[in-house]
């Protein structure tokens, strides 16, 4: 849904707490920016959804109706995609594990977004922001 003035895009899906919900995920930001984004990009901003939605699904709780959020905005100047959950807490260690097989999720989303973070305000939500390229905006 666009504002009046075209300067963003909300998209919102609620996925199933299981193991299915990053493939899904990775589908709709396939869908919705694959034709904002270069490729490199676009594969960029799909792999650090699936390691938030998937670390949604391994280590937080769903929320009361048995789901995770998926939020995209599509702003002016860049995408914001934010991940909720259920849990009220968060824990992040930089250790991997080699029982859990991974670990460093986050390392790359740290890496790869041009900002990201937390928000606790009421709910979790784990979110990052890729710079759109310029599209002639004046």
């Amino acid at each position: 849904m666009s504002d009046p003035h075209g300067s963003t895009e909300r998209l919102e899906l609620r996925l199933t707490h299981t193991g299915v919900a990053a493939g899904r995920a990775r589908r709709l930001i396939e869908e919705r920016l694959g034709s904002l984004l270069a490729r490199e990009r676009l594969e960029d901003v799909k792999l650090m959804t699936d390691e938030l939605v998937s670390n949604a699904v391994r280590h937080a709780q769903p929320d009361d109706d048995g789901t995770v959020g998926v939020r995209v905005d599509v702003l002016r100047d860049r995408v914001r995609v934010a991940v909720t959950d259920g849990s009220p807490q968060f824990e992040w260690t930089t250790r991997a594990s080699a029982e859990l097989a991974g670990g460093f999720g986050l390392v790359l989303v740290d890496r790869m977004a041009d900002r990201w973070g937390l928000s606790q305000d009421g709910r979790k939500a784990v979110w990052f922001e890729v710079d759109l390229p310029d599209r002639g905006r004046s």
